[in-house]
């Protein structure tokens, strides 16, 4: 396993040849897809409320509930398919990239290497299903684009990490360093 704020960030090519290897960068990215779900969703729920289709769609039909869930379950069957084509580019490109860096292959389609790859995407979905949560959240109720995606940003990624330079036990505090933790199955600081 490596660990994204310890000593074990850097992987030497070998450690890539583990059933685990195929999908290790796949996991290293999920915190950049993190903030993509945070965007995403603050844009898109802030701007029910600035150009006033809430308030219609509300007038149709008060049913809040059913509107989150629906929003939820929209931009989740978004990321679900996002999430699968980023995953079979990052396995399309671990094949192209193992020989030109003589990293083996064999361990990636064993049963414990496809474990593994399913493993990383169930961890990244989750993660960015928190992300989206929050950024769902943060949207409802500051209800403004630019201010939810600034408090939002601004919080969740430089100063959660400038933080957790000076406080270890961060990773187990804040919302962003905990979503992405998840996204990459724990780390040493936060186990899963």
């Amino acid at each position: 396993t490596f660990d994204p704020g310890g000593a074990n960030f850097v992987q030497p090519p070998s450690a890539l040849a583990d059933p685990g290897g195929m999908t290790q960068g796949y996991s290293l990215g999920m915190s950049l897809f993190g903030l993509v779900a945070l965007i995403v969703t603050i844009a898109n729920t802030t701007s029910e409320f600035s150009l006033g289709t809430l308030r219609t769609t509300f007038l149709a039909q008060p049913n809040r509930k059913a509107w989150l869930g629906g929003r939820l379950l929209a931009i989740g069957t978004l990321l679900v398919v996002a999430f699968a084509v980023a995953l079979v580019a990052a396995v399309a490109t671990a094949y192209v990239m193992a020989p030109v860096r003589d990293v083996g292959t064999s361990a990636w389609l064993s049963g414990s290497g496809i474990a593994a790859a399913f493993g990383d995407y169930l961890n990244a979905l989750l993660g960015a299903a928190f992300f989206g949560l929050l950024g769902t959240a943060i949207a409802v109720v500051v209800r403004s684009t630019v201010p939810a995606l600034a408090m939002a940003i601004v919080w969740t990624f430089p100063l959660e990490h400038i933080i957790q330079g000076s406080w270890p036990t961060a990773t187990q505090v804040f919302a962003g360093l905990l979503f992405a933790t998840v996204a990459v199955g724990g780390v040493s600081d936060a186990p899963y």
